[in-house]
């Protein structure tokens, strides 16, 4: 059965298509695996274990929000979509994007009871002040959708680009047909941080 990666970072949608996949009855894993094992530490390990980078938790259809951030490190595991795409046969990927600076924003105002403020956390896992962690947030999307971008254009029905400020769900739904019966009814906004959607 065809597998989905969602490629863009954290705050573009990861937890409204989260959503919205599972509610169409697909098996579908978001962040975390358990309590303290993230999808993006799972995967460094495996590939630093020299496994195949979904050893332990193949069995979903779709894998999102794949980053891990702590006060000492920070692994983006969308930047893994060449050996995904290499090691995991029919994969589909999705680049979930948005406007760069309302992103930014979003990313900055980020946080919960339990984790803390995401920003704090960058702040100390780069030693970097705020200024300095929106700039290399800022850079890491430039680079990362430019190679993304590259990456796929060869490999035309691989990426899906959906803009989750702009694109109607129709283009997310007919772009599985196929694959996935996708409900365009059960859409809709999850984990906005302040009053834009996160």
């Amino acid at each position: 059965m065809t597998k989905v990666f969602v490629i863009g970072f954290n705050k573009c949608g990861t937890t409204s298509l989260h959503a919205f996949f599972r509610a169409s009855g697909l098996s579908c894993a978001h962040w975390r695996l358990s309590r303290d094992r993230t999808l993006a530490g799972a995967m460094f390990s495996n590939l630093s274990l020299q496994r195949h980078v979904l050893e332990g938790f193949s069995g979903f259809d779709v894998y999102s929000d794949i980053n891990h951030l702590s006060d000492t490190v920070h692994l983006e595991a969308n930047t893994l979509f060449r050996t995904l795409d290499a090691t995991v046969p029919d994969a589909r990927f999705i680049l979930n994007t948005r406007d760069k600076d309302r992103w930014l924003a979003s990313r900055a105002r980020h946080g919960s009871p339990t984790t803390g403020s995401f920003l704090a956390r960058a702040r100390k896992c780069y030693g970097a002040s705020r200024e300095e962690v929106l700039a290399i947030w800022s850079d890491q999307w430039d680079r990362h959708h430019a190679a993304v971008t590259e990456y796929f254009a060869d490999k035309p029905g691989r990426l899906l680009v959906f803009d989750i400020e702009t694109d109607p769900v129709d283009k997310l739904v007919s772009s599985f047909e196929g694959s996935f019966q996708l409900d365009p009814q059960h859409w809709g906004w999850r984990n906005r941080t302040g009053a834009r959607a996160g």
